[in-house]
């Protein structure tokens, strides 16, 4: 054998020379990971496509996380007003000013 030469499975050829293809022709590669681990081959505009449906759905899962942070309160914390911090034991206000 030639020094040069590699020996590759038949099935494994046939995908790299798929690819190859593919990629001559414009499309794009795309790899997923995740719950299903793989690649494919799709056109640049569904990769484009793709692209900018997941970075908007990255954005309103973001910004519903950041509302849930706004909105987020101890759920035994209340503002109290001065005349209910003034009525109050010294206990309940050193566990409020804690909260």
């Amino acid at each position: 054998m030639d020094k040069n030469t590699v020996v590759l499975d038949l099935e494994e050829y046939n995908k790299l020379r798929d690819f190859k293809e593919a990629i001559e022709k414009g499309n794009s590669f795309v790899v997923y990971w995740g719950s299903y681990n793989g690649y494919k081959v799709v056109t640049t505009d569904e990769a484009v496509k793709q692209l900018i449906k997941t970075n908007n759905d990255n954005n309103e899962h973001k910004n519903k996380l950041v509302q849930q942070l706004y909105n987020c309160q101890h759920p035994e914390s209340k503002v109290f007003t001065i005349e209910e911090v003034k009525t109050m034991s010294i206990w309940k206000f050193l566990k409020w000013r804690k909260k």
